[in-house]
């Protein structure tokens, strides 16, 4: 399923999305605000 609105798209994780999702992870100020979520965020973690 894929929801879109003007400025937003939401769709199931696709294994290309792994590195977009490391790097947006491993900035300490999202990171911070997330539960269970490692700093530094690693390709392991992904995984």
């Amino acid at each position: 399923m894929i929801i879109e609105s003007k400025r937003l798209i939401l769709r199931s994780w696709k294994d290309e999305d792994i590195n977009d999702l490391v790097e947006g992870l491993n900035n300490i100020n999202v990171s911070k605000l997330m539960a269970g979520v490692p700093f530094l965020y690693t390709l392991n973690d992904a995984r």
